[in-house]
């Protein structure tokens, strides 16, 4: 399979050991690095005149994205300092791995990286990933950081595209389940997970840990 590149799509049978049904499943074309590819609006910046043209609504949306990649990412790497759960999963990624989450079209990004047995997180860019998932719109990003729809959700509806390896995307698809569980509330978890996570003692005190500690981490992580 060329790689293992490609747009994804949701295949239930395929989902066994994701919480949530499964974020990717199978791979439907070969998709190119759509911030790579020669020619495309991917690889280039917005000119002013462009940024100008943009409405106020396109704007607000593209900053509320933003802070929505930089709560992640900081939820991420304060969950992979603490959870048993994903420092077990982080067990699978090799030193250094880069992952990254962005939109197409030089959209906001963010990128995370595998160092020691926690996750750090690198900032708002993309940090020559091995993995991406990229949103197709803004829209696509919020329903889905918002909880209006669950990931799975997402790629059965074509709103997200992976470039990269299939098995590491599952990984990450595992360990990006095992964050959302600290980082949303439950009514949300209940909403876009098929199977919600279940809590022990323990997880309730983890959680209540990284609510108190994610506005300063955000406020230290803003320069990035």
């Amino acid at each position: 399979m060329g790689g293992g590149e490609g747009e994804i799509v949701s295949d239930r049978g395929a989902g066994r050991g994701l919480r949530d049904g499964g974020f990717f499943l199978s791979v439907v074309k070969d998709f190119p690095d759509p911030r790579a590819e020669p020619g495309s609006k991917g690889d280039r910046e917005m000119t002013e005149p462009e940024r100008g043209n943009l409405s106020l609504g396109y704007r607000i949306k593209e900053l509320v994205v933003t802070t929505s990649l930089l709560a992640f990412g900081v939820t991420f790497e304060l969950v992979s300092k603490w959870s048993p759960e994903l420092k077990k999963e982080l067990l699978e990624w090799e030193e250094g791995r880069v992952f990254s989450l962005a939109l197409m079209n030089n959209g906001p990004a963010m990128s995370l990286q595998k160092q020691g047995d926690h996750i750090k997180y690198l900032g708002l860019s993309l940090k020559d990933p091995k993995l991406t998932i990229y949103f197709k719109n803004l829209d696509a990003a919020l329903l889905m950081f918002f909880g209006q729809i669950g990931s799975h959700m997402g790629f059965i509806e074509h709103r997200a595209i992976l470039h990269g390896n299939l098995g590491e995307a599952m990984q990450a698809a595992r360990a990006m389940n095992i964050v959302q569980k600290y980082l949303m509330p439950g009514f949300i978890l209940n909403k876009t997970f098929k199977v919600p996570p279940e809590f022990s003692f323990s997880d309730y005190l983890l959680k209540a840990k990284v609510m108190v500690l994610l506005t300063p981490y955000l406020i230290l992580n803003l320069g990035k």
